[in-house]
Protein backbone atom coordinates (compact mmCIF):
# COMPACT_ATOMS: atom_id res chain seq x y z
CA UNK A 1 0.00 0.00 0.00
CA UNK A 2 2.86 2.35 0.79
CA UNK A 3 4.36 1.66 -2.64
CA UNK A 4 1.05 2.35 -4.36
CA UNK A 5 0.64 5.65 -2.49
CA UNK A 6 4.11 6.75 -3.51
CA UNK A 7 3.48 5.90 -7.13
CA UNK A 8 -0.12 6.96 -7.65
CA UNK A 9 -1.09 9.45 -4.94
CA UNK A 10 2.10 11.50 -4.81
CA UNK A 11 3.36 10.75 -8.31
CA UNK A 12 6.62 9.25 -7.12
CA UNK A 13 7.92 6.18 -8.92
CA UNK A 14 8.07 3.04 -6.81
CA UNK A 15 10.26 0.02 -7.45
CA UNK A 16 9.67 -1.20 -11.02
CA UNK A 17 8.41 -4.74 -11.61
CA UNK A 18 11.00 -7.35 -12.37
CA UNK A 19 10.95 -8.02 -16.10
CA UNK A 20 13.71 -10.56 -16.71
CA UNK A 21 13.91 -14.16 -15.60
CA UNK A 22 17.25 -15.26 -14.10
CA UNK A 23 18.50 -18.52 -15.49
CA UNK A 24 16.71 -21.52 -14.01
CA UNK A 25 17.14 -24.74 -15.92
CA UNK A 26 13.83 -26.62 -16.17
CA UNK A 27 15.14 -29.00 -18.83
CA UNK A 28 14.78 -32.74 -18.11
CA UNK A 29 17.55 -34.14 -15.97
CA UNK A 30 20.42 -35.67 -17.89
CA UNK A 31 21.06 -38.93 -16.05
CA UNK A 32 22.04 -42.47 -17.10
CA UNK A 33 19.11 -44.07 -18.88
CA UNK A 34 19.34 -47.27 -16.83
CA UNK A 35 19.11 -45.39 -13.51
CA UNK A 36 16.14 -45.33 -11.15
CA UNK A 37 15.99 -41.56 -11.50
CA UNK A 38 15.59 -41.86 -15.29
CA UNK A 39 12.86 -44.47 -14.75
CA UNK A 40 10.80 -42.13 -12.55
CA UNK A 41 11.56 -39.11 -14.76
CA UNK A 42 10.30 -40.87 -17.89
CA UNK A 43 7.22 -42.24 -16.17
CA UNK A 44 6.37 -38.78 -14.83
CA UNK A 45 6.69 -37.24 -18.29
CA UNK A 46 4.47 -39.90 -19.87
CA UNK A 47 1.78 -39.64 -17.18
CA UNK A 48 1.72 -35.85 -17.61
CA UNK A 49 1.38 -36.32 -21.35
CA UNK A 50 -1.72 -38.49 -21.00
CA UNK A 51 -3.26 -36.30 -18.30
CA UNK A 52 -3.00 -38.53 -15.22
CA UNK A 53 -2.24 -35.92 -12.58
CA UNK A 54 -2.44 -38.00 -9.40
CA UNK A 55 -0.36 -40.83 -10.85
CA UNK A 56 2.21 -38.36 -12.17
CA UNK A 57 2.54 -36.85 -8.72
CA UNK A 58 3.83 -40.14 -7.28
CA UNK A 59 6.54 -40.35 -9.92
CA UNK A 60 7.48 -36.68 -9.47
CA UNK A 61 7.78 -37.26 -5.73
CA UNK A 62 10.21 -40.05 -6.51
CA UNK A 63 12.28 -37.75 -8.75
CA UNK A 64 12.23 -35.09 -6.03
CA UNK A 65 13.49 -37.54 -3.41
CA UNK A 66 16.62 -38.18 -5.49
CA UNK A 67 17.58 -34.52 -5.40
CA UNK A 68 19.18 -32.48 -2.70
CA UNK A 69 17.47 -29.33 -1.47
CA UNK A 70 19.12 -27.16 -4.06
CA UNK A 71 21.30 -27.33 -7.11
CA UNK A 72 20.63 -29.02 -10.41
CA UNK A 73 17.08 -30.16 -11.08
CA UNK A 74 15.13 -28.06 -8.60
CA UNK A 75 13.34 -26.06 -11.26
CA UNK A 76 12.73 -29.17 -13.35
CA UNK A 77 10.87 -30.73 -10.42
CA UNK A 78 8.85 -27.55 -9.96
CA UNK A 79 8.08 -27.59 -13.67
CA UNK A 80 6.93 -31.24 -13.48
CA UNK A 81 4.55 -30.42 -10.64
CA UNK A 82 3.14 -27.43 -12.50
CA UNK A 83 2.71 -29.24 -15.82
CA UNK A 84 0.83 -32.01 -14.01
CA UNK A 85 -1.41 -29.40 -12.28
CA UNK A 86 -0.03 -30.34 -8.87
CA UNK A 87 0.46 -26.66 -8.05
CA UNK A 88 0.34 -27.14 -4.29
CA UNK A 89 3.29 -29.51 -4.46
CA UNK A 90 5.17 -27.09 -6.71
CA UNK A 91 4.75 -24.32 -4.15
CA UNK A 92 5.80 -26.54 -1.25
CA UNK A 93 8.86 -27.79 -3.13
CA UNK A 94 10.04 -24.40 -4.31
CA UNK A 95 9.45 -22.80 -0.93
CA UNK A 96 11.51 -25.57 0.67
CA UNK A 97 14.49 -25.15 -1.64
CA UNK A 98 14.38 -21.40 -2.12
CA UNK A 99 13.89 -19.95 1.36
CA UNK A 100 16.23 -19.52 4.30
CA UNK A 101 15.52 -20.24 7.95
CA UNK A 102 13.64 -16.93 8.24
CA UNK A 103 11.22 -17.74 5.42
CA UNK A 104 12.85 -15.22 3.08
CA UNK A 105 13.42 -16.11 -0.58
CA UNK A 106 17.12 -16.74 -1.14
CA UNK A 107 18.63 -14.26 -3.54
CA UNK A 108 16.19 -11.49 -2.64
CA UNK A 109 14.26 -10.88 -5.86
CA UNK A 110 14.86 -14.24 -7.51
CA UNK A 111 11.97 -14.00 -9.89
CA UNK A 112 12.00 -17.58 -11.07
CA UNK A 113 11.56 -18.79 -7.47
CA UNK A 114 8.66 -16.42 -6.92
CA UNK A 115 6.92 -17.46 -10.12
CA UNK A 116 6.82 -21.02 -8.82
CA UNK A 117 5.51 -19.72 -5.48
CA UNK A 118 2.82 -17.75 -7.34
CA UNK A 119 1.91 -19.98 -10.29
CA UNK A 120 -0.62 -19.22 -13.02
CA UNK A 121 -2.72 -22.14 -11.82
CA UNK A 122 -5.64 -23.13 -14.06
CA UNK A 123 -4.86 -20.01 -16.07
CA UNK A 124 -6.86 -20.79 -19.20
CA UNK A 125 -9.97 -21.53 -17.14
CA UNK A 126 -9.49 -18.38 -15.08
CA UNK A 127 -9.04 -16.22 -18.16
CA UNK A 128 -12.17 -17.66 -19.76
CA UNK A 129 -14.36 -17.16 -16.70
CA UNK A 130 -13.09 -13.72 -15.69
CA UNK A 131 -13.52 -12.41 -19.25
CA UNK A 132 -17.28 -12.88 -18.82
CA UNK A 133 -17.34 -10.24 -16.09
CA UNK A 134 -14.32 -8.06 -16.92
CA UNK A 135 -12.87 -9.37 -13.66
CA UNK A 136 -9.15 -9.17 -12.87
CA UNK A 137 -7.84 -12.75 -13.30
CA UNK A 138 -5.05 -12.05 -10.83
CA UNK A 139 -7.68 -11.36 -8.16
CA UNK A 140 -9.04 -14.88 -8.65
CA UNK A 141 -5.52 -16.30 -8.32
CA UNK A 142 -4.87 -14.16 -5.23
CA UNK A 143 -8.02 -15.47 -3.55
CA UNK A 144 -7.33 -19.04 -4.68
CA UNK A 145 -3.83 -18.96 -3.24
CA UNK A 146 -5.09 -17.89 0.16
CA UNK A 147 -8.18 -20.09 0.21
CA UNK A 148 -6.76 -23.43 -0.91
CA UNK A 149 -3.15 -22.98 -2.04
CA UNK A 150 -4.37 -24.43 -5.37
CA UNK A 151 -5.65 -27.70 -3.85
CA UNK A 152 -8.59 -29.10 -5.82
CA UNK A 153 -10.06 -31.54 -3.28
CA UNK A 154 -9.51 -29.65 -0.04
CA UNK A 155 -12.51 -29.37 2.32
CA UNK A 156 -12.41 -27.05 5.35
CA UNK A 157 -13.93 -27.64 8.79
CA UNK A 158 -16.78 -25.36 7.65
CA UNK A 159 -17.36 -27.58 4.59
CA UNK A 160 -15.90 -25.00 2.19
CA UNK A 161 -14.71 -26.86 -0.88
CA UNK A 162 -12.21 -26.72 -3.68
CA UNK A 163 -9.94 -24.09 -5.14
CA UNK A 164 -12.02 -21.08 -4.11
CA UNK A 165 -13.38 -22.70 -0.91
CA UNK A 166 -17.08 -22.34 -1.66
CA UNK A 167 -19.57 -23.77 0.83
CA UNK A 168 -22.40 -25.88 -0.66
CA UNK A 169 -25.22 -23.42 0.22
CA UNK A 170 -23.37 -20.62 -1.57
CA UNK A 171 -22.69 -23.04 -4.41
CA UNK A 172 -26.43 -23.73 -4.72
CA UNK A 173 -27.16 -20.00 -4.92
CA UNK A 174 -24.50 -19.49 -7.57
CA UNK A 175 -25.73 -22.52 -9.51
CA UNK A 176 -29.24 -21.05 -9.68
CA UNK A 177 -27.88 -17.73 -10.92
CA UNK A 178 -25.77 -19.47 -13.56
CA UNK A 179 -28.54 -21.84 -14.60
CA UNK A 180 -26.62 -24.94 -13.53
CA UNK A 181 -29.23 -27.62 -12.88
CA UNK A 182 -27.16 -30.65 -11.93
CA UNK A 183 -25.26 -29.04 -9.04
CA UNK A 184 -24.08 -31.17 -6.11
CA UNK A 185 -21.54 -30.31 -3.38
CA UNK A 186 -19.14 -32.71 -5.10
CA UNK A 187 -19.26 -30.44 -8.18
CA UNK A 188 -17.11 -27.97 -6.27
CA UNK A 189 -14.14 -30.36 -6.50
CA UNK A 190 -14.09 -29.85 -10.26
CA UNK A 191 -11.60 -27.04 -11.02
CA UNK A 192 -13.60 -25.60 -13.92
CA UNK A 193 -16.82 -25.49 -11.89
CA UNK A 194 -15.13 -24.06 -8.83
CA UNK A 195 -13.37 -21.31 -10.79
CA UNK A 196 -16.60 -20.47 -12.65
CA UNK A 197 -18.57 -20.22 -9.40
CA UNK A 198 -15.82 -18.30 -7.58
CA UNK A 199 -15.46 -15.81 -10.44
CA UNK A 200 -19.20 -15.17 -10.52
CA UNK A 201 -19.28 -14.70 -6.76
CA UNK A 202 -16.35 -12.27 -6.73
CA UNK A 203 -18.02 -10.31 -9.54
CA UNK A 204 -21.28 -10.10 -7.59
CA UNK A 205 -19.43 -8.89 -4.48
CA UNK A 206 -17.58 -6.26 -6.50
CA UNK A 207 -20.88 -4.97 -7.90
CA UNK A 208 -22.54 -4.66 -4.49
CA UNK A 209 -19.37 -3.15 -2.98
CA UNK A 210 -18.80 -0.52 -5.70
CA UNK A 211 -15.46 -2.13 -6.48
CA UNK A 212 -13.97 -1.65 -3.00
CA UNK A 213 -11.63 -4.63 -2.60
CA UNK A 214 -11.42 -4.41 1.18
CA UNK A 215 -15.18 -4.79 1.43
CA UNK A 216 -15.20 -7.50 -1.25
CA UNK A 217 -12.56 -9.62 0.46
CA UNK A 218 -14.07 -9.10 3.92
CA UNK A 219 -17.40 -10.28 2.49
CA UNK A 220 -15.77 -13.31 0.87
CA UNK A 221 -14.18 -14.34 4.15
CA UNK A 222 -16.69 -13.34 6.83
CA UNK A 223 -20.00 -12.92 5.01
CA UNK A 224 -21.78 -9.99 3.45
CA UNK A 225 -23.81 -8.88 6.48
CA UNK A 226 -20.75 -8.58 8.73
CA UNK A 227 -18.79 -6.81 6.03
CA UNK A 228 -21.65 -4.36 5.50
CA UNK A 229 -21.65 -3.46 9.22
CA UNK A 230 -17.91 -2.84 9.21
CA UNK A 231 -18.18 -0.84 6.01
CA UNK A 232 -20.75 1.58 7.44
CA UNK A 233 -18.48 2.33 10.38
CA UNK A 234 -15.23 2.68 8.42
CA UNK A 235 -16.13 3.70 4.85
CA UNK A 236 -14.69 7.22 5.25
CA UNK A 237 -11.30 5.96 6.45
CA UNK A 238 -8.23 5.45 4.29
CA UNK A 239 -7.81 1.91 2.97
CA UNK A 240 -5.11 0.82 5.40
CA UNK A 241 -7.06 2.25 8.34
CA UNK A 242 -10.18 0.42 7.21
CA UNK A 243 -8.32 -2.86 7.08
CA UNK A 244 -6.91 -2.35 10.58
CA UNK A 245 -10.44 -1.50 11.80
CA UNK A 246 -11.83 -4.92 10.83
CA UNK A 247 -12.68 -6.38 14.27
CA UNK A 248 -12.13 -10.05 13.34
CA UNK A 249 -8.45 -10.96 13.46
CA UNK A 250 -8.89 -13.78 10.93
CA UNK A 251 -10.64 -11.56 8.40
CA UNK A 252 -8.21 -8.71 8.95
CA UNK A 253 -5.29 -11.03 8.21
CA UNK A 254 -7.13 -12.60 5.27
CA UNK A 255 -7.68 -9.24 3.56
CA UNK A 256 -4.03 -8.31 3.99
CA UNK A 257 -2.78 -11.63 2.63
CA UNK A 258 -5.02 -11.63 -0.44
CA UNK A 259 -4.01 -8.04 -1.26
CA UNK A 260 -0.37 -9.10 -0.85
CA UNK A 261 -0.97 -12.03 -3.19
CA UNK A 262 -2.60 -9.71 -5.72
CA UNK A 263 0.31 -7.29 -5.64
CA UNK A 264 2.83 -10.11 -6.01
CA UNK A 265 0.97 -11.55 -8.99
CA UNK A 266 0.81 -8.18 -10.71
CA UNK A 267 4.49 -7.47 -10.10
CA UNK A 268 5.53 -10.88 -11.39
CA UNK A 269 3.36 -11.07 -14.49
CA UNK A 270 2.54 -7.49 -15.49
CA UNK A 271 5.02 -5.14 -17.15
CA UNK A 272 3.93 -1.57 -16.50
Amino acid sequence: MARKKLQYSWNLVADPPETEDPDCDAAPLAVPEDSSLAYHRDHAEELIRIGLSAEAREEIDAVRDYLEDGGEGICYVGDLYERSHNFYDAVRWMYRVSTNHYGEVNGGNSRFFKKYLYPLAYWETIQRETAKYELDPFLVLAVMRQESLYQVDIVSFADARGLMQIIPPTGETIARNLGVEAFTPESLSDPATNVAFGSWYLHSLIQRSDGDLVRVLASYNAGESRSDRWWEKTKDLDIDERIESIPFRETRGYVKKVLRNLENYKRLYTVR
